[in-house]
């Protein structure tokens, strides 16, 4: 037990973290802040988990069709190869 939480003793002061709502709305918004933090760090690497995976589909999609040049199966190589593109460009503004 926290020996300065004695109510008894009414001439001890309680601490700040208990008395000042001013104090517990600072241990609030630090813990809050810490939360996004660590959400913006996880959210982050999920981030660049997912350009890596996006830009190794493209590189195979693009093997692919290196490889079937002039093949019926490159108009569908295309077909997918295309929209992935898309995906990626926008993403490239948050490049760490």
């Amino acid at each position: 037990m926290d020996t300065s939480i004695d109510d008894e003793d009414e001439t001890h002061v309680p601490p700040a973290y208990l008395a000042d709502p001013k104090v517990q709305e600072g241990i609030l918004g630090w813990l809050g802040l810490q939360r996004c933090q660590e959400e913006e760090s996880r959210i982050l690497g999920e981030m660049e988990g997912l350009l890596g995976w996006i830009s190794s589909q493209i590189d195979a999609i693009n093997q692919a069709l290196s490889i079937c040049k002039g093949s019926p199966l490159l108009f569908t190589f295309i077909a997918q190869a295309l929209p992935l593109t898309f995906l990626l460009r926008p993403c490239a503004c948050f490049s760490t």
